[in-house]
Formats: structure tokens, sequence, C-alpha cells
């Protein structure tokens, strides 16, 4: 059963950052799935490196387009994918040596944090990157 589900609310109408949205989701489900079923560390060590690596993809698209069309907010908005890209690295390299498991709380940070950071700070850039020519 997914712990995120993809509404239409989460869009920021701008078809590539709508699909990375939802696979970062199917990658969160993913994750959360593999942890219930106590699949083995290393499978879940495989998942929490394919969100990792996607998730850098990803923003790194998102700061090509802000970039692109001079979004004025685009120095607060990279700050905010460095924190969580650190923070999500930090918990990689923590599960890797073994000192932490992947857990509800650890599920429901990344869950809080997409559903937040895309509902505040990338809908801060729907608009404007719309009204650029972004599809």
């Amino acid at each position: 059963m997914p712990i995120m589900k993809w509404t239409e609310q989460l869009s920021v109408k701008v078809g590539l950052f709508d699909d990375e949205h939802k696979k970062l989701v199917d990658l969160i489900n993913k994750l959360f799935d593999a942890m219930e079923r106590r699949e083995g560390h290393s499978a879940l060590g495989a998942i929490l490196n394919e969100l990792t690596d996607y998730t850098v993809t990803h923003f790194h698209h998102e700061e090509e387009a802000m970039k692109k069309y001079n979004f004025p907010g685009f120095d607060a908005h990279k700050k905010e994918h460095e924190n969580f890209v650190s923070k999500v690295a930090d918990t990689k390299k923590k599960y890797e040596e073994g000192s932490i498991m992947l857990t509800i709380p650890l599920i429901d940070f990344l869950t809080t944090w997409i559903k937040e950071h895309i509902l505040k700070s990338d809908m801060g850039y729907s608009t404007f990157l719309v009204n650029a020519g972004m599809k």
C-alpha cells in the first residue's frame, strides 16, 4: 500500500517536473514497500541509492530551468535542494555503515519533505516558468 499518492494538487504544470515528481513519489513508495516486506539490507540500499540519484537528477533539471529563465528565487530554491541532498546522503551513509535502519520516521521525513517542497517551494516557480514558456 503506498505511503504517498500523487494528486493533481502537486502538479507544477510543467510536464517534465510533474513526471519527475511522480517518479520520486513512486521511489518513496517502493522504498516503503520494501521496508515493510523486511527486504534485505542490500535491496533497501539499492532503492535508497536509486532515490538519491534520481533526486539529484531532478534537482539539476529544475535548477537548469530556473537559471535559463532567470527565476528570482533560484538561490533559495537551490539551497533547499542542497540541504535535502546532504541530509539524504548522510542518511544513506549511516544506513550503509549499519548505524541506522530504514524506519517509518525516515519515510515520513521523505514524504513530508517532498510534499512540502512541491506545495511551497516548487509552486513558487510554477507560474513563473509556465509564463516563461515551459510546458
